[in-house]
Formats: C-alpha cells, structure tokens, sequence
C-alpha cells in the first residue's frame, strides 16, 4: 500500500518532484511526494501526518495505491459492481465525515474533474470496460489514467484510487486511506472468485484457454490487434505463450524474487489452427 500527495510545502519534502498538474499553491515547493510501499494502513497514516502539504487547492489530487497477492483478487475488483459499490460507499463517506457541499470531493465524485472522470461513459451509461484495459497494460502516464480508478496493473500492479482531493486537514486524508482499504478488503473477501472468460482448445495435444478479457504478452510487449486471441498453456511453472495473430513469438515465465517477468525465449513458427 502506498499514496501519492499533491500539495504545496514550505520546505522540500522526501521524495518530492514537480507536478505540472499543481499550480497556485504560493510557496517554494509544489508538486507531488510519492510513498515507498507500506504493508499496513498505521505506516501509511503515519507517513501522511508526518508529509502532509501546507498548501492544498483544487489542482491537489490525494492518491492511495493498494496490491494484492493474488491475481484473482485483483480481478474482483475489476467489474461494474465492485464501481457501483465503491460508488455508493464514498456517497456514504462523504455524509459521514460531513464534507461540505461545495467541496473538490463532490466535484471529483460526480466526474466533473478533467483528472478525476467517471467510469460509467456520460452518453452511454456503459462501464468503460475497454478503458480498463488500457490502463491494464498503460506503463507511463497516460489518459486512461484519469479515472476514479486506475487499474495499473502492469506499471505498479496496484489500483489506484484518484477520487480523494488533497484535504485541507489530514485527518481527512488518513480516514481515506481506511475507507478505500476496507473497501476493497472487505469485497475481495466476501465476494466468489470471478469467472474467466474462457474457453479450452486442444493444440497439439495440449489444453490452451482463449482469454478474451485481458490481452496477453507476446515477445515484444502486448498485442493490441483487435482481432487478436492470445492463447497460453498453464502446464507446469513455465508457460508457453503464442499468439495467434502473430503466431511466431512465445515468452516464458521467469519468477524473480516477489515480482514475475514475461522474457522472450524462442521464435515459435508453428501455426495455430
């Protein structure tokens, strides 16, 4: 776990860079300090009180990073009903700690922030499914990103949520942090694993799934073919994946140490019917 504060200091802050999104704070120091990961919620409070900006305005975004061990749980969150409920209980939120009705947050909750937008689209009323998926597979800042939440997966393997403006008091921004932790704790606990979309085929005597949710490596980095269907094999500790678009790159997998890499290993020129 870990949070992104933008603000305005007096004195430079650790971690600190520029910002060209913070403007208008009057003081030397104005941008954004980033977080080392935390394991609990009391480090990352604390980290808070002890950097807390002098300076907020509304160009001040409060952001607060959590991961997950396991995949599964991350793709929990990944539907339209965890971002009705996380919709619902930061209405509730709000009520609770008696924000004011002509606050950022409100403004920020309702998509009226070009940095903070709804995931559900203004003319259609869809979940920006496909917007998730860019950010999945997003590694630098990009526009995708500017949504209530971020799904970084592939930058930071964390979720990120953009809603929080950088309060005035900090209390507020510590009480955030319990609120969105919870949250997703409390979900991902209650709620049953989601269902792959899949389906299996046989190559060449082997089980393969077609996953038509994410897009899958191949040895240059994503595919982005409309039309693509990556497939993969499970077997074993290393898989071997081949793309069906392009059918000539596999990757196998490499654990090291807490993270995973993907690293191309051999041409694969074998066709797949």
């Amino acid at each position: 776990m870990g949070v992104e504060i933008e603000g305005g200091w007096k004195t430079r802050p650790p971690r600190y860079h520029q910002d060209g999104s913070v403007h208008g704070t009057n003081v030397q120091f104005y941008g954004e300090i980033v977080s080392r990961p935390m394991l609990s919620t009391v480090d990352v409070k604390r980290y808070v009180r002890n950097n807390y900006p002098d300076r907020t305005n509304i160009s001040c975004g409060f952001h607060i990073h959590v991961s997950f061990k396991k995949s599964a749980d991350y793709n929990k969150l990944m539907t339209k009903k965890f971002y009705n409920v996380f919709l619902e209980n930061a209405r509730e939120w709000g009520k609770e700690n008696k924000i004011k009705k002509n606050s950022h947050f409100w403004k920020r909750l309702d998509g009226k922030n070009n940095w903070c937008k709804s995931l559900i689209g203004k003319d259609s009323g869809l979940f920006l499914l496909s917007t998730i998926e860019k950010q999945f597979t997003a590694r630098g800042k990009c526009g995708p990103r500017y949504f209530h939440l971020n799904f970084c997966k592939d930058a930071h393997n964390t979720v990120e949520c953009r809603l929080f403006p950088t309060f005035q008091k900090p209390e507020l921004a510590e009480k955030a942090i319990d609120f969105f932790w919870n949250l997703c704790n409390n979900y991902v606990i209650k709620t049953k694993p989601v269902k792959k979309l899949a389906r299996v085929k046989r190559v060449e005597g082997r089980s393969i799934s077609t996953i038509r949710s994410a897009r899958i490596r191949d040895g240059y980095g994503w595919c982005h073919a409309k039309d693509c269907k990556c497939l993969f094999n499970r077997r074993r500790l290393r898989p071997v994946k081949i793309c069906v678009t392009c059918k000539r790159y596999g990757v196998k997998m490499v654990s090291t140490g807490n993270s995973t890499e993907y690293r191309p290993f051999a041409k694969v020129d074998r066709g797949v019917e």
